[in-house]
Protein backbone atom coordinates (compact mmCIF):
# COMPACT_ATOMS: atom_id res chain seq x y z
CA UNK A 1 0.00 0.00 0.00
CA UNK A 2 1.29 3.59 -0.83
CA UNK A 3 1.70 6.14 1.64
CA UNK A 4 -1.20 8.82 1.02
CA UNK A 5 -0.57 11.90 -1.03
CA UNK A 6 -1.24 15.35 0.23
CA UNK A 7 -5.08 14.94 -1.75
CA UNK A 8 -6.00 12.14 0.00
CA UNK A 9 -4.60 11.96 3.15
CA UNK A 10 -7.41 11.36 6.00
CA UNK A 11 -6.37 14.69 7.93
CA UNK A 12 -7.60 16.91 4.99
CA UNK A 13 -11.11 16.01 5.64
CA UNK A 14 -10.68 19.09 8.45
CA UNK A 15 -11.17 22.79 6.90
CA UNK A 16 -8.59 23.86 9.59
CA UNK A 17 -5.89 21.33 8.33
CA UNK A 18 -6.86 22.03 4.60
CA UNK A 19 -6.55 26.23 5.50
CA UNK A 20 -3.02 25.51 7.72
CA UNK A 21 -1.76 23.35 5.29
CA UNK A 22 -2.43 26.21 2.33
CA UNK A 23 -0.69 28.51 4.03
CA UNK A 24 2.13 26.64 5.29
CA UNK A 25 2.64 25.44 1.66
CA UNK A 26 3.77 28.97 0.14
CA UNK A 27 6.73 29.36 2.64
CA UNK A 28 7.91 25.67 2.57
CA UNK A 29 11.30 24.59 0.22
CA UNK A 30 9.67 21.03 -0.51
CA UNK A 31 6.07 21.50 0.07
CA UNK A 32 4.98 17.88 -1.02
CA UNK A 33 7.51 16.33 1.71
CA UNK A 34 6.79 19.04 4.58
CA UNK A 35 3.00 18.48 3.81
CA UNK A 36 3.41 15.11 4.56
CA UNK A 37 5.00 15.59 7.52
CA UNK A 38 2.67 18.56 9.22
CA UNK A 39 -0.47 15.94 7.99
CA UNK A 40 1.32 12.78 10.32
CA UNK A 41 2.29 15.23 12.90
CA UNK A 42 -1.45 16.48 12.85
CA UNK A 43 -2.66 13.28 12.94
CA UNK A 44 -1.04 11.82 15.67
CA UNK A 45 -1.12 14.65 17.80
CA UNK A 46 -5.03 14.70 17.49
CA UNK A 47 -5.24 11.38 18.43
CA UNK A 48 -3.17 11.74 21.55
CA UNK A 49 -5.55 14.32 22.89
CA UNK A 50 -8.62 12.59 21.70
CA UNK A 51 -9.70 15.63 19.82
CA UNK A 52 -10.15 16.24 15.65
CA UNK A 53 -8.78 19.08 14.81
CA UNK A 54 -11.41 21.33 13.95
CA UNK A 55 -12.70 20.95 17.76
CA UNK A 56 -9.34 21.84 18.64
CA UNK A 57 -9.14 25.09 16.84
CA UNK A 58 -12.74 25.83 17.70
CA UNK A 59 -12.35 25.28 21.32
CA UNK A 60 -9.06 26.88 21.73
CA UNK A 61 -10.92 30.12 20.10
CA UNK A 62 -13.27 30.29 22.24
CA UNK A 63 -11.27 29.98 26.01
CA UNK A 64 -7.91 30.54 26.88
CA UNK A 65 -8.15 28.49 29.52
CA UNK A 66 -8.78 25.68 26.89
CA UNK A 67 -5.76 26.95 24.31
CA UNK A 68 -3.73 26.45 26.90
CA UNK A 69 -4.48 22.92 28.22
CA UNK A 70 -4.22 22.46 24.48
CA UNK A 71 -0.59 23.93 24.09
CA UNK A 72 0.67 22.19 27.16
CA UNK A 73 -0.48 18.78 25.99
CA UNK A 74 1.60 19.78 22.67
CA UNK A 75 4.60 20.08 24.76
CA UNK A 76 3.98 17.26 27.08
CA UNK A 77 3.25 15.03 23.57
CA UNK A 78 6.30 16.35 21.33
CA UNK A 79 8.59 15.66 25.00
CA UNK A 80 7.94 11.91 24.20
CA UNK A 81 8.61 11.46 20.63
CA UNK A 82 11.21 9.78 19.54
CA UNK A 83 14.14 11.40 18.29
CA UNK A 84 16.46 14.23 19.10
CA UNK A 85 15.58 17.51 20.69
CA UNK A 86 15.66 19.15 17.61
CA UNK A 87 12.70 16.77 16.05
CA UNK A 88 10.66 17.05 19.00
CA UNK A 89 11.15 20.75 18.76
CA UNK A 90 10.32 20.69 15.27
CA UNK A 91 7.22 18.93 15.06
CA UNK A 92 5.61 21.30 18.44
CA UNK A 93 6.60 24.17 16.33
CA UNK A 94 4.93 22.20 13.28
CA UNK A 95 1.71 22.29 14.75
CA UNK A 96 1.94 25.41 16.78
Amino acid sequence: MSEPTPTDHDMLRYESVRTWIEATRASSLRPGADTEKKLALIAAYSAAVDADPDSIVTASRSDAKVKNRYLKQLVDWAADLPGSERTRHDAENAIR
